[in-house]
């Protein structure tokens, strides 16, 4: 399985969701009864787990995250990590990457 996006950049405290598809071979997978969890490794905070929520329609192969402003709230490039839990309990670990917290310029 592989992510459309791998390195993802957003300001500190934002509130956007952070948001993904899953492809493979370029098509979207279908994420019927799948859970996600979404780990980020802050480099002096320590780790965030944020679940995620699939789309309406899962056969579109897209998950969100919704951290709240204080889990994105140090700035700098930190690795995250995803991971599947199918219906039937497997766990599929994918793409780990970078996550770039940027200063927010007012």
């Amino acid at each position: 399985m592989t992510c459309k996006t791998s390195t993802i950049t957003r300001p500190v405290t934002g509130t956007t969701p952070i948001s993904i598809n899953l492809l493979v071979d370029g098509s979207p997978v279908d994420l019927t009864n799948a859970d996600f969890v979404y780990m980020i490794y802050r480099k002096t905070s320590g780790l965030i787990t944020l679940t995620g929520v699939v789309d309406t329609d899962p056969k579109t192969g897209s998950v969100t995250f919704d951290p709240s402003s204080s889990e994105v709230d140090e700035v700098g490039e930190f690795d995250y990590y995803v991971k599947v839990i199918w219906a039937n309990g497997d766990i599929q670990p994918f793409n780990m990457a970078k996550i770039n917290f940027t200063e927010i310029v007012t």
